[in-house]
């Protein structure tokens, strides 16, 4: 199904962390190139974002400069993500096209 194929390449793109265009036609085939962009993009923001959690995680458990730096210079970022899952609980389900395209430009560009 659909479903399955979405969470089937960002599990493979999580575990290996490297984009094979073969896994991306295959979603694309699926559900749609449109569809397949945004996964792949949603996929790649992800990663990051574990990325940036697990940095934090991974360094001694006692507090230091290292931890706190990171955390400030992503702390003007979480706010503004935050910021931005409020306002798209706004947003109904059916929006128009060039409102999701329009939201789909804006993640990467917050992140």
């Amino acid at each position: 199904t659909p479903h399955e194929a979405i969470v089937r390449y960002s599990r493979e793109f999580a575990s290996r962390g490297a984009y094979d265009p073969g896994d991306f036609e295959q979603l694309s085939s699926s559900i749609g190139p449109s569809r397949a962009s945004s996964v792949r993009g949603l996929a790649w923001f992800l990663k990051w974002g574990a990325f940036g959690g697990n940095t934090i995680l991974t360094t001694p458990k006692s507090p230091s400069l290292f931890k706190l730096l990171f955390s400030l210079y992503y702390l003007p970022l979480y706010g503004i993500i935050k910021a931005f899952s409020a306002v798209l609980t706004v947003f109904p389900t059916g929006s128009p096209k060039v409102v999701s395209q329009a939201i789909g430009l804006m993640l990467p560009v917050i992140a």
